[in-house]
């Protein structure tokens, strides 16, 4: 995947983050076309949606049983927003 492909993919998804206040947002047909545009193919998002499932289960799973994390917090990053 090129760099200017995750650049145009980044810029669709965080619009579309900002729209929803971090609620899902359907998946539409138009939503498909624009990450099309952006260069991805039906197997990138796949792909994607695939890893995106796994962080969400591995993240609940670890609330759930309360994994203690083995690594100290960050500092204070700057914001990439």
């Amino acid at each position: 995947m090129s760099e200017d492909t995750i650049q145009a993919f980044e810029g669709v998804c965080r619009s579309r983050r900002s729209d929803n206040r971090g609620n899902l947002p359907k998946v539409t047909r138009q939503w498909q076309e624009m990450m099309r545009q952006a260069g991805l193919t039906d197997g990138e998002l796949a792909e994607i949606s695939a890893v995106v499932a796994l962080n969400l289960y591995t993240s609940y799973f670890n609330h759930l049983v309360q994994t203690p994390l083995d690594f100290p917090p960050a500092l204070n990053l700057p914001s990439h927003g």
